[in-house]
């Protein structure tokens, strides 16, 4: 197992490492977080859509298994009103791009 996770990333950072971190490594399964950043700092719900969607198709392409998991729900996520708020349109708007795309979505500690 090869982790290359970097903590406070979200989608749209992540995506951009697809090719130097997963491809190259040309690994057989790949878990991908997203959506606790996506909430903690705001993102903008259609920017995390796109680069979730547009990294899921890159890795349709390749001969692996995907598994994505949704957000973690920490005090930081459901602390505030708006975060919470944030995250009743995030949480919904993966498991709706992940049923699209035919991958499993995995529900990350709650």
């Amino acid at each position: 197992m090869i982790n290359r996770g970097i903590g406070g990333q979200e989608a749209p950072e992540e995506y951009s490492r697809i090719e130097s971190d997963v491809t190259a490594e040309a690994p057989v399964l790949v878990i991908w977080q997203v959506g606790t950043n996506a909430v903690y700092k705001s993102y903008n719900p259609a920017e995390v859509r796109a680069a979730l969607e547009a990294g899921l198709d890159v890795l349709a392409a390749l001969p692996l298994d995907v598994v994505v998991m949704d957000s973690q729900y920490t005090q930081a996520i459901v602390g505030t009103e708006a975060a919470l708020n944030l995250a009743n349109v995030i949480m919904p708007m993966i498991a709706e791009v992940t049923s699209s795309k035919k991958v499993n979505l995995s529900a990350a500690s709650r």
